[in-house]
């Protein structure tokens, strides 16, 4: 029998072991960072036969034979430690969402934004989606969304589990993707701490819907387990459902944004009985990164398991964020500093508020891979976790040290990657190839700069040559050329300003006046392009491109 402890033989001195015991169970930070104990058996424990046990001992996984011990006196601990039909005893462990995340930056959802909700409800393609705040969503562009949502692919078949706070339905913007979850906590499904629906937003907004922001995978499954309601739990809630993620729910991946210092063995075993069926467990490796060495070259887990993939955050300039932990359970780097998402906040009268906002934390690096994962599992259902890992080796964009390394893993998640490695016959779709047009043409009219060249203001006329009144939808985008580590040269969106259902008389054109976007003055250059679309969002003409003269 395993006091997790390692296997201790019964000594006649009963008073020396449980010393031993209690001992053991407190090497964590302090005997507080635990609430009562987990306990195995080999075979179902029969001691709930007796009348009198039926109470000491609360299933967790029955099936797997875990219980929490109900009843915490010496003298029940002791017939524990007696039976040899008890693999092993170890704390029940706090889990926290990880520590030094922040949310900044935030922005109501108004009720004249609110009007727009789930316009989307069919399956497209496009590479700019029309989402309101899209322009602040650099780490989309930095894991190559776009070559994703290109192909308008369904991935409602891909299940996702989400182990955290709850379901973020009720956020406007994240409605169509979440499918009914559990609560672990009895205070209801929802959301509202704010930690899931951050990770939702990122996961599976509502995508094209004209607000908010865009998720990586506009047409996909998230299903929420609610073990949060503030930031900390027990390891007890988090391991009955992830086994629930597992064997109820058949989850294809599962997303973990949390964190604990101790190597819990029950959780041991729920990864290798979700690794026996091919699921994919993505998770967080911590946020201690900018504090001394020792304690940032810690191991958190459950990202330290084995055949588990740990997640680093990396800033705009593909650099290691500083928060983020370094150490061998980083596989992989996603962006994971200034992440802009849906999110939670309170009123003066603390009421919930939705919203959206920045954020900060490896937290919000995971569920960029998760939706890799996902991707990966939409080609392949029975690729295996260590398959991935191997796809994640290969295709990453390689950074740091050769090799895999502490800091970065083997580099920054790259999903065109995955798609082309996984499926080489994929052709670029249609939807942003230049298209020739003798029908429409468009002009930029001179640019007003603000005072700090922080925004422009341009107006811009539509041309129609035809002899019929042509109805079209207007995009209109900011962005701004940087040179990356590489010294090549990148694109990064800095604003966006969508108009549906423009009307461009016969013969005639249409101004659209007073057009302000932002810019980004730090960079090598800015450009505005124009992008003319039908309906079903397929270009009626080449992108007009403009460069901003400062």
């Amino acid at each position: 029998m395993k006091i997790f402890f390692n296997k201790i033989l019964y000594s006649a001195v009963l008073t020396c072991l449980l010393i031993i015991v209690f001992q053991t169970v407190c090497f964590a930070e302090d005997c507080t960072s635990y609430d009562g104990y987990i306990v195995k058996f080999k075979s179902a424990p029969v001691m709930l036969a007796e009348e009198s046990d039926v109470n000491q001992l609360s299933p967790i996984v029955k099936d797997e034979n875990i219980y929490t011990v109900t009843n915490e006196s010496e003298e029940f601990i002791d017939s524990l430690i007696q039976d040899q039909n008890v693999e092993y005893i170890e704390p029940n462990y706090i889990i926290s969402l990880p520590d030094n995340e922040e949310i900044t930056d935030i922005n109501v959802l108004s009720e004249s934004n609110n009007s727009n909700i789930a316009v989307l409800n069919s399956l497209s393609s496009f590479t700019q989606p029309n989402d309101t705040y899209y322009y602040n969503q650099w780490n989309m562009e930095m894991i190559k969304s776009p070559y994703w949502w290109q192909y308008g692919l369904d991935t409602k078949n891909i299940k996702i589990g989400i182990i955290d706070s709850g379901s973020p339905d009720r956020h406007p913007d994240i409605t169509q993707n979440i499918a009914p979850g559990v609560d672990y906590t009895g205070t209801g499904i929802y959301d509202t701490y704010g930690h899931s629906t951050f990770i939702s937003g990122i996961l599976a907004s509502d995508t094209n819907n004209l607000m908010g922001t865009a998720g990586i995978l506009p047409n996909s499954t998230v299903i929420p387990f609610k073990v949060f309601t503030e930031k900390k739990t027990d390891s007890a809630k988090v391991i009955k459902a992830f086994y629930d993620a597992v064997d109820v729910y058949e989850c294809d991946v599962i997303n973990l944004s949390l964190t604990f210092d101790s190597y819990i063995e029950s959780f041991k075993y729920a990864i290798e009985h979700a690794v026996s069926k091919n699921i994919i467990v993505v998770a967080a490796v911590g946020n201690d990164g900018n504090k001394e060495t020792e304690i940032a070259t810690k191991i958190k887990y459950p990202a330290g398991y084995d055949n588990v993939i740990g997640v680093g955050s990396l800033t705009y300039s593909k650099k290691r964020a500083s928060h983020s932990q370094y150490n061998t359970s980083v596989d992989v780097m996603a962006p994971g500093e200034s992440i802009y998402s849906s999110s939670l906040t309170k009123d003066g009268k603390n009421n919930l508020i939705h919203s959206y906002s920045r954020g900060t934390g490896t937290s919000y690096a995971t569920p960029h891979v998760t939706a890799a994962a996902a991707i990966a599992k939409y080609f392949n259902k029975d690729i295996t976790p260590a398959e991935f890992l191997e796809l994640i080796a290969e295709t990453s964009d390689h950074l740091g040290d050769d090799g895999k390394n502490p800091e970065y893993g083997y580099g920054a998640l790259n999903i065109q990657n995955i798609i082309e490695t996984l499926s080489p016959s994929f052709a670029p779709a249609p939807t942003s190839a230049p298209v020739s047009s003798p029908e429409l043409h468009t002009e930029i009219y001179p640019l007003v700069f603000d005072a700090d060249l922080n925004s422009l203001k341009s107006s811009i006329q539509l041309y129609n040559d035809t002899d019929k009144n042509k109805f079209v939808d207007c995009y209109v985008v900011s962005y701004t050329e940087s040179s990356d580590a590489d010294g090549e040269l990148v694109e990064h969106v800095t604003g966006s300003i969508v108009k549906n259902d423009v009307e461009i008389p016969a013969s005639g054109h249409k101004t659209l006046p007073s057009l302000v976007l932002p810019v980004d003055k730090t960079g090598l250059r800015s450009l505005i392009r124009v992008f003319i679309w039908d309906d079903n969002m397929q270009p009626l003409m080449a992108p007009y491109e403009y460069e901003v003269k400062y």
